[in-house]
Parts: C-alpha cells; sequence; structure tokens
C-alpha cells in the first residue's frame, strides 16, 4: 500500500520501545487497546495517546491486521489524513 502511494520503506526497521524513548516523548498509537498494553508496560510514558485523541479527531485507526489490501487501502486514507494533522502541528515548532 505504501508503494503504491510512494512512500519508500526499505530502509525502515523496528526496535524496541523502551530502547528509544524517554519518559517525556510523545508516544502515538492507532488504537486504545494497543494504549492501554503500552500504559500497563510503560507507566512511566506521561505523553501516550492514540493518534485520533492527539489529532482531536473521534474516529479511532481500527487494528485492521490481517484484513484483505482493499482495507489497508480504505484506512491509508483515515491514517494520511490523521498524519497531516499532526504534522501541521509539530511544524507549529519549528524553529525558525
Amino acid at each position: 500500500i505504501l508503494n503504491r502511494h510512494g512512500i519508500d520503506v526499505s530502509g525502515f526497521e523496528t526496535t524496541k520501545l523502551e530502547e528509544t524513548l524517554e519518559e517525556d516523548t510523545l508516544v502515538l498509537v492507532m488504537t486504545d487497546v494497543l494504549k492501554q498494553k503500552v500504559r500497563n508496560e510503560h507507566k512511566e510514558f506521561v505523553n501516550l495517546y492514540t493518534l485520533n485523541e492527539f489529532v482531536k479527531e473521534t474516529e479511532e485507526v481500527p487494528n485492521i491486521y490481517g484484513q484483505p489490501l482493499e482495507i489497508y487501502e480504505e484506512k491509508y486514507g483515515l491514517i494520511q489524513n490523521y498524519i497531516g494533522k499532526l504534522s501541521q502541528f509539530l511544524n507549529m515548532f519549528e524553529k525558525k
């Protein structure tokens, strides 16, 4: 799906959550279930939000793992919209 939209993830690597975060790091997850799991495992994270919660939207990004590609494509638009809002918000803090 990402390749169809011109996004190259060939250099992407995952890392363990605890290896990359400080307690004040902004942590964004897709679902409330994942948020609760992270909260249970990392009570020290004070800036933990779902993506939709952080960008002040009501529709949560659903867990679509294992669904047909059409569902991934459909939810790509939702995620793209939320990431655009996140980008605008974060760019307000860019040093000039």
